[in-house]
């Protein structure tokens, strides 16, 4: 913006200069005068917009090699054309792109390479971890984000009776509208188009009513290729939730419609004033609930409560709710402060984030792929690492928002994220739901556990490492039997009766896993489906550890062996003084 107004004074003045020579009764020497202005006022331009040049700083200390991946465009082989290249994809391996299987070992056999440059989609989040051990300045060029879908999310599991949301983004760069179809058993269900040149949001939805294994796919007008979708649909479930309000909200307002559209049953419990409440029943008897017993949180399966609110319940109360707790309860726990209720948090260490102005972030969850949209609380409010807690939600950034830990035989879940509503009123209910199903499903109790599981991967494909975590109230280390072997689970040190283990499935589909009679299916997808959103992820991880590398955004960073350094001053005041000089001697001259 500076930029664009500079330029738009100097061609005003540069304008008016040649004006007054054109009108001026003196004609000779007239184009000299012209070029003398037009150095003047361009002389005092460069010295308010100091312009850079690039200039080579390659030396005998410097050993730099490029490393092409997935993505690359010819362009990037010409930027880099002096400089030797591999990859670690044989499929893109060619005369000068020299294959090799591990660029760890590769560099172990070249120390003297200090730098490296990356082209196309970018390397695997582990190798830039066992990069980030060594001494190389790494340097990612990033690929221009695929055409096709960016990212996407939908919930793998659903009860019966939730709707199916679909949500993400597409690219598309073309000329013609691109159409995406929502299908699945033989159906049409919703539809979303997405204009020529431009990245859009789409948002499709599909209740099912059936129970059971579904693959639903996602087809565009762009390609014959589908993606698919894979749901798993459960009986409904009744879970009974105890709202605990110290004030009405927008926040419990929007929760309550949640529960409600979701099948759940809530009891809310909001203070009016000292010792008097407002009490409402989402398909529920009517009863008293003035005091909250030991008989009333017997027949509740979660607890949802804000820091003032529990602060604010009598002795009996606190203690009520603290020894169903113990016996398998759930608990979840709102705060915007740093200071929780004790006996609940024990162990839990939250702290403000001092940052001004208080911004909108987009937070991740974990096994979906893509980040919700921004929100905005009051204040950030981070969740200190510790081994004992499990994290659920994070922002952009890597910090815990909200997380699970164990009292007793129930869980305690802290979310310290407010204005969740605001999601709604945006237009993004499903990001609203996948963040409230998540921490009441990591939170209520339940009755007859036996083993919870899950897996903590987006997309599952063969020949890639799946991470299976569970909770067993089983005796002894449980083993997981999977269609390829057998899996031997690992304790977590610090969080009782959860165990994990790594999988490597060999063959794409629905693929069940048994733990004694219980089983859990898990769709592997082919290392072909969803690519564009995995190149997309790839690239924003890239971005985020060249970063990190190198001290400086991808998009700042320049050519190997350069260096942007600013032209002398001196040069443009020499010019200027010399283009002045001469319009003040020819103008004396003329007058004499």
């Amino acid at each position: 913006m500076i930029t664009i107004a500079i330029c738009i004074a100097a061609a005003l003045l540069l304008f008016f200069l040649l004006w007054k020579e054109t009108k001026r009764a003196a004609r000779q020497h007239l184009a000299w005068r012209i070029i003398a202005s037009v150095i003047a006022v361009a002389s005092i331009t460069a010295l308010l917009l100091k312009p850079e040049y690039t200039v080579s700083t390659a030396g005998q200390d410097q050993q730099a090699i490029l490393v092409v991946t997935a993505g690359y465009r010819q362009e990037d082989l010409s930027r880099f054309r002096n400089m030797p290249a591999i990859t670690t994809d044989a499929a893109i391996a060619t005369n000068r792109l020299h294959y090799t299987a591990d660029l760890l070992y590769y560099l172990q056999q070249h120390p003297p390479l200090n730098e490296l440059h990356i082209v196309g989609d970018g390397l695997e989040e582990a190798t830039w971890k066992q990069l980030a051990a060594k001494s190389i300045r790494t340097y990612y060029h990033p690929a221009p984000p695929p055409a096709g879908f960016t990212t996407v999310s939908w919930p793998r599991r659903l009860n019966k009776g939730q709707p199916f949301d679909v949500q993400g983004q597409y690219n598309n760069p073309g000329k013609d509208t691109v159409r995406i179809i929502l299908t699945g058993l033989g159906t049409r269900f919703d539809s979303a188009t997405i204009a020529p040149g431009s990245t859009q949001p789409f948002y499709l939805r599909n209740k099912p009513a059936h129970i059971g294994q579904v693959l639903y796919e996602l087809e565009t007008s762009a390609t014959t290729t589908t993606e698919k979708l894979p749901v798993q649909v459960q009986p409904a479930q009744t879970v009974q939730v105890l709202l605990l309000s110290s004030s009405p909200g927008f926040d419990n307002k929007f929760l309550l419609s949640f529960l409600h559209n979701n099948h759940y049953k809530a009891i809310v419990r909001s203070t009016v004033s000292r010792n008097k409440y407002s009490s409402q029943f989402l398909d529920n008897n009517k009863q008293t609930i003035q005091n909250i017993t030991p008989g009333l949180l017997e027949k509740i399966d979660l607890v949802i409560c804000d820091n003032t609110q529990l602060a604010a319940l009598t002795p009996a109360e606190r203690n009520a709710l603290k020894q169903q707790v113990e016996k398998g309860l759930g608990l979840i726990l709102q705060t915007d402060s740093t200071q929780l209720s004790a006996p609940f948090t024990t162990g839990w260490q939250l702290a403000k984030q001092n940052r001004t102005p208080v911004n909108a972030r987009p937070l991740i969850i974990p096994a979906t792929s893509g980040n919700t949209a921004p929100v905005q609380p009051d204040q950030w409010i981070s969740i200190s690492a510790n081994p004992q807690l499990q994290p659920l939600v994070t922002d952009n950034e890597g910090t815990v928002v909200a997380a699970a830990g164990l009292y007793g035989h129930g869980k305690l879940v802290v979310n310290t994220v407010n204005n969740t509503y605001s999601w709604v009123l945006g237009g993004h209910e499903p990001d609203y739901a996948r963040f409230w199903s998540l921490l009441i499903q990591k939170a209520a109790r339940r009755s007859q556990l036996v083993i919870n599981w899950q897996t903590i991967s987006a997309y599952p494909a063969v020949g890639n490492p799946v991470t299976i975590v569970m909770e067993s109230t089983r005796a002894g280390l449980p083993g997981i039997e999977t269609p390829n072997g057998r899996l031997e689970a690992e304790q977590y040190r610090h969080i009782p009766h959860t165990y994990t283990a790594t999988w490597w499935p060999v063959k794409a589909g629905w693929q069940p896993i048994y733990e004694g009679v219980d089983s859990l299916s898990v769709y592997v997808f082919g290392n072909n489906d969803w690519s564009t959103v995995q190149a997309a992820q790839r690239i924003t991880l890239n971005k985020q550890y060249s970063a990190v590398s190198t001290g400086m955004p991808a998009s700042k960073q320049d050519a190997p062996g350069q260096e942007q350094r600013p032209v002398p001053p001196v040069m443009f005041w020499s010019l200027f003084l010399l283009a002045a000089g001469y319009l003040w001697w020819e103008e004396k001259k003329a007058q004499a």
